[in-house]
């Protein structure tokens, strides 16, 4: 009994595999979830510190400078990523004069390395006028330096891309060469043209090697009238450099300094005096065209440059976190990212996001029983006064990639949860109504239980509905079906007493025909394949029975003197069959008077196919248990399936006399004698390939082929 029960519990293995599968793949998914939250949790903590610990390393390399001092010193100087161009103030001097007594007697401008400090330089952008190649329009700084031991000076440097410098003349007017117009705009407006001259040092002591100085220029600066500024002292140098991209220009550098008694009227005590940073500056760069300079590039006192160094730079390439970042000094905050526009504050804002994270946190706090924590880090920096870094995660629970992970991760539980439900409550349906099916095998007329089922509209009503359908047509069919094979045994009957009295009428007067003929062979090979055909319509319910039960006579003979004899009477004007062989003698076992009916069925259809006025071939070959009869016409492939064409109606023609018999008849044949064919596309035409099984030689006895296929030379009127 037990056994039997266990066995009926086989009927359920779908619905119980499937229950569960889908029970243990909720409870994995909801341990997962579990899992991940809570080792996400008690990860989240060092991952974020040891996150914000090296972004908060990176951002406080990025902002030291090369002099070793920090951006931060002075952040209300270098905060800014964009900025005009104003007078800063440096911790290092820069300035130095490019040729010098010392360097004078091999110094040349191919050598010269020099570049301004990063947290000073601001760059503008190419302009129309710019050359082509270059990489910026202008690169300027201008910073004084406190306790400078040389005076109260302001230094610059500009860096702009130019062709080779027309140099000036002294006692010509300034705009008939290349200059830089400077214009201070603060208690003094001081407008400098900076034209570029022959290093006097190279004048007065190299006059004879004066081509080794192309490229380096003494600066002079003078009024818009002409006068000669003499408080503003400056060198400049040319040097090819790359963008990279196998594309160079000529850039010119130059380095100068101006008294501050060109630019303040005060006299303040105190250095850097604070009225200089009030102080704007516009630059305009003209090159010499024809006579005159013209002005090829403009920068305005209220244009905004990029700083080549900035906090917020700095912050921006280095905070990939977005995370809060105060600077405080003393106790007191001097910076912090707040103070950057609103496209850079942290946030997550797609309302996705803030679902992720309202969903993370809730369940963070429900398995955890913790809010959501805001990871700190602090580090000290810089060499003065004590200043403190402090850079604060946003409060959200997770990284945001993660918090939308496990929000689609928890909808995929409750979608699994769902589809368990509706899975088995499909599955409980199905089983119904696979219960009342099998009722209806037993007994098909009783259906109406199908019909709580066919009635819904889902797929389990399709599948009642399908089943009642397939009922009705079932008992119809079996009444069509009765009806049908009483009337098709009845036809059989008929026709098979029809063929037995054709075939009687036939068999008495061909029986003596063969008597009377004996001593002709050709006309009694016809004669005896006419009685193996009636012997098969005697006996024949189908075209097929009637082929299968004909009568087969297996020879032992010389299949190549046979296909020779055949083909030399088979050849006529219209076509000629050439025979080949690669063997000498071959003894096979077949049936003479059946296997040219073979042949000629085959010669039939490559007669019709072929290309016209082209031969056909057949080659004759062996091998250890066979004899390959080859059958090769030129003309079109066969399409398709190459086997259907030996189907029993298939036909490449439409005419009323083609009943697509040939190839059938030809299978059926060969098959009675342990044979084969098959057809094959072969060069630009189609092979016709026959086997047949080779039969033993016997010493004693040479089989010839005299009278055994005389029907050829009947047939043709031809001697062997």
């Amino acid at each position: 009994m037990k056994i039997k029960q266990f066995l009926n519990w086989r009927k359920f293995a779908l619905s119980i595999s499937t229950a569960v599968l889908f029970f243990l793949l909720l409870i994995v998914s909801i341990g997962a979830v579990r899992d991940i939250v809570r080792t996400a949790d008690a990860e989240d903590l060092t991952t974020r510190q040891a996150i914000l610990g090296a972004e908060l390393t990176s951002f406080l390399l990025a902002t030291r400078t090369e002099d070793g001092t920090f951006l931060l010193d002075d952040p209300s100087q270098y905060s800014a990523a964009g900025r005009k161009l104003t007078i800063g103030s440096v911790q290092k001097p820069f300035f130095e004069y490019l040729i010098r007594t010392a360097n004078a007697k091999y110094v040349q401008a191919q050598n010269l390395q020099w570049n301004a400090p990063q947290a000073c330089d601001t760059e503008f952008p190419v302009q129309k006028g710019s050359p082509l190649g270059a990489a910026f329009g202008l690169r300027a700084c201008m910073a004084t330096l406190a306790n400078d031991p040389a005076g109260r000076y302001v230094y610059f440097t500009l860096k702009f891309p130019s062709p080779a410098i027309s140099r000036h003349r002294r006692g010509t007017s300034p705009t008939t060469s290349d200059y830089i117009r400077l214009r201070f705009n603060g208690q003094r407006q001081l407008v400098a043209l900076l034209v570029f001259e022959t290093p006097p040092l190279a004048e007065s002591r190299y006059p004879s090697q004066l081509k080794r100085f192309d490229g380096l220029h003494e600066v002079t600066a003078y009024t818009e009238d002409g006068a000669l500024i003499r408080r503003i002292n400056a060198q400049a140098f040319e040097s090819q450099q790359s963008d990279g991209a196998d594309v160079s220009a000529n850039y010119v550098t130059v380095v100068g300094r101006i008294d501050s008694a060109e630019l303040l009227t005060d006299g303040s005590s105190i250095w850097p005096a604070p009225s200089l940073a009030n102080i704007t500056v516009g630059i305009d760069i003209a090159h010499l065209d024809g006579d005159k300079a013209m002005a090829r590039f403009s920068v305005s006192s209220d244009t905004i440059g990029t700083a080549l160094a900035s906090v917020e730079q700095s912050y921006r390439q280095n905070i990939k976190s977005n995370s809060h970042l105060e600077i405080t000094r003393n106790g007191r905050k001097i910076w912090e990212s707040s103070q950057l526009e609103a496209n850079a504050q942290p946030g997550r804002f797609d309302a996705f996001q803030k679902l992720s994270d309202w969903w993370t946190a809730h369940v963070i706090s429900s398995i955890s029983g913790r809010s959501v924590r805001r990871v700190k880090v602090e580090m000290p920096f810089s060499q003065g006064s004590p200043i403190v870094a402090t850079l604060a995660s946003n409060p959200f629970p997770m990284p945001a990639i993660v918090a939308r992970a496990f929000l689609w991760l928890s909808l995929g539980v409750l979608l699994i949860a769902i589809l368990a439900f509706v899975c088995l409550a499909a599955i409980s349906r199905i089983w119904q109504i696979s219960k009342i099916a099998a009722k209806i095998a037993y007994r098909p007329l009783h259906t109406q239980e199908l019909k709580a089922f066919s009635m819904r509209q889902d797929e389990t009503g399709a599948l009642a509905r399908i089943i009642e359908v397939l009922v009705r047509r079932s008992s119809s069919r079996d009444r069509r079906l009765s009806y049908k094979h009483r009337a098709d045994d009845a036809r059989i009957k008929t026709r098979q007493a029809v063929l037995e009295a054709i075939g009687h009428e036939i068999r008495s007067p061909l029986q003596t025909l063969l008597k009377l003929e004996h001593s002709n062979p050709a006309v009694s090979t016809l004669l005896e394949r006419m009685d193996r055909a009636v012997e098969a319509l005697y006996a024949a319910t189908s075209i097929e029975a009637g082929i299968q039960s004909g009568r087969i006579v297996i020879e032992e003979l010389d299949i190549a003197e046979y296909l020779s004899v055949y083909c030399e009477n088979a050849s006529d004007e219209a076509m000629l069959v050439v025979f080949s062989s690669t063997a000498g003698s071959v003894l096979a076992s077949f049936d003479p008077i059946n296997f040219e009916q073979v042949l000629e069925h085959i010669l039939d259809n490559a007669r019709r196919l072929r290309t016209p006025s082209s031969n056909v071939y057949i080659n004759l070959s062996e091998s250890a248990t066979w004899a390959t009869v080859e059958i090769y016409n030129e003309g079109s492939h066969i399409d398709g399936d190459l086997e259907s064409i030996f189907n029993y109606g298939a036909s490449s023609s439409d005419g009323p006399n083609n009943k697509g018999q040939g190839l059938f008849v030809a299978r059926m044949y060969l098959s009675k004698m342990s044979g084969s064919i098959k057809a094959e596309n072969r060069g630009t035409g189609v092979a016709i390939t026959i086997d047949l099984p080779k039969a033993t030689p016997r010493p004693e006895r040479r089989p010839t082929l005299l009278g055994l296929h005389s029907s050829v030379f009947a047939s043709t009127g031809k001697a062997a």
